[in-house]
């Protein structure tokens, strides 16, 4: 009998600790809102413009990336990438529109995203069209937009012990729900979201990758408290440090931005007389090819970081790159 009662007293009181722990949450979340802006603001950010300057590393190899988006969240953004890997640029522009998009390489055509193909890029399109819109946890510039979604009740919050960083205190909760598992932590003193753990989404199974991201240098942008600088990373495996340049927050966007361009004519070449055909060129002797070991896990940990809510948005450029590749080549700058 002692023991029934004392198993009773015990669950009444785990239970009045997690409520405790629920509330402490949801009073750190409502006032990290209030903080940045209100839910209003806050939500007005999941439409806008921004450009960005990227320096990272990953696997010991040093990169560059511009980067410009317009996107109009969740449902389509255009972002237009241009990355420095091993002295040598490339640029990348796409488009997700819903479940259709278009991609273009280089000053080459714009053309359709294709999901039908049996290769590495062309089951990781079919899986993003597929899942589109993408919820925002997802789209690491619209961290801030998340936050008031994490009141519904389909996100359990807990409550973490407080963390010291940088010479500042953090208070933190853990959240948990079908689109989301992460852990924030906001500055004492300001109320701004300071730190975050994520549990990155995948889209492949069996590969499963955890990020750190810190917010820094916050600024006004029409009312929200903005964080223009954010450094992330997985492990020793990748780390970037994303300077935003410009971030505009829009009332609408034009729809017309997401639009494919059209491939430009081809080029009117005069035929040339029969007697000045040239030469055929001589074929190549045959080369033999070197291969070399990829990274193990490259193309899921690439394309979890593609999709994930860190700052790893250079990824997509690089995987486009390496699937392209056969898998007895390392990605090339």
């Amino acid at each position: 009998m002692r023991l029934a009662s004392s198993l009773m007293v015990f669950i009444a009181l785990v239970s009045f600790a997690d409520r405790a722990a629920a509330e402490d949450a949801r009073a750190l979340l409502d006032r990290a809102i209030a903080a940045h802006g209100g839910a209003d603001r806050l939500d007005k950010t999941r439409k806008g413009r921004l450009k960005a300057k990227m320096d990272g590393e990953d696997r010991g190899i040093p990169f560059k990336v511009t980067w410009e988006e317009t996107f109009d969240l969740p449902q389509r953004y255009r972002r237009t990438i241009d990355r420095t890997l091993r002295d040598t640029t490339h640029h990348l522009e796409y488009v997700i529109d819903g479940k259709k998009g278009w991609l273009r390489e280089e000053n080459g055509p714009a053309h359709e995203l294709r999901s039908d193909e049996e290769t590495p890029a062309g089951r990781y399109w079919k899986t993003v069209l597929e899942r589109q819109p993408l919820p925002l946890t997802w789209h690491w510039q619209a961290v801030l937009a998340q936050l008031p979604q994490l009141r519904g009740k389909e996100t359990q919050l807990t409550s973490v012990p407080d963390e010291t960083k940088d010479g500042r205190i953090l208070a933190g909760f853990k959240a948990v729900s079908p689109q989301i598992v992460s852990t924030f932590y906001f500055d004492k003193t300001t109320g701004l979201l300071a730190r975050a753990l994520w549990a990155l989404p995948t889209l492949l199974p069996g590969d499963e990758v955890t990020s750190e991201t810190i917010y820094e240098d916050y600024r006004d942008v029409q009312g929200v408290r903005y964080p223009m600088r954010l450094r992330a990373g997985v492990g020793k495996i990748y780390s970037i440090t994303t300077t935003v340049t410009s971030f505009e927050i829009l009332d609408s966007v034009d729809k017309t931005v997401f639009v494919k361009p059209p491939s430009p004519a081809p080029d009117k070449q005069t035929p040339r007389p029969e007697q000045e055909k040239p030469k055929p060129e001589p074929e190549p002797e045959p080369t033999v090819a070197v291969e070399t070991e990829p990274p193990a896990r490259w193309d899921a940990r690439l394309i979890a970081a593609t999709v994930g809510v860190g700052v790893f948005v250079a990824a997509v450029w690089i995987y486009v790159r390496v699937v392209r590749k056969g898998p007895g080549e390392t990605p090339a700058g």
